[in-house]
């Protein structure tokens, strides 16, 4: 099923867990020490194995709305640069390839 809330999360690169406190961890680990399993979405952090990593609270679908359309806003910004610095070296080009014959053509 698509959901377009973890759609945006995903493609806007927003983190979807935050590590646990030390509290937390100690927690964590008497569940796993008394061979309980972990509540749902809970993991044991990729950087430190001592450490518990759980789901972070997803932004709201307005607030993503925004962010992607400020990330638009950005790329298009971007584009128009690229634009405008490409078309400003095609006409140096342009004009360099008019002026230097006429030099070497003076001599």
């Amino acid at each position: 099923m698509f959901n377009y809330q973890k759609e945006l999360t995903k493609f806007l690169y927003i983190e979807t867990e935050t590590p646990c406190s030390d509290e937390e961890n100690k927690e964590l680990r008497a569940l796993l020490k008394s061979k309980q399993s972990l509540p749902p979405g809970y993991h044991r952090s990729v950087e430190s194995s001592t450490n518990f990593v759980k789901p972070a609270e997803l932004p709201e679908i307005e607030e993503l709305e925004q962010k992607l359309k400020l990330q638009n806003a950005k790329n298009l910004r971007t584009i128009k640069n690229c634009a405008i610095f490409f078309t400003v070296l095609v006409a140096l080009q342009i004009i360099l390839g008019f002026i230097l014959p006429l030099t070497s053509s003076a001599n």
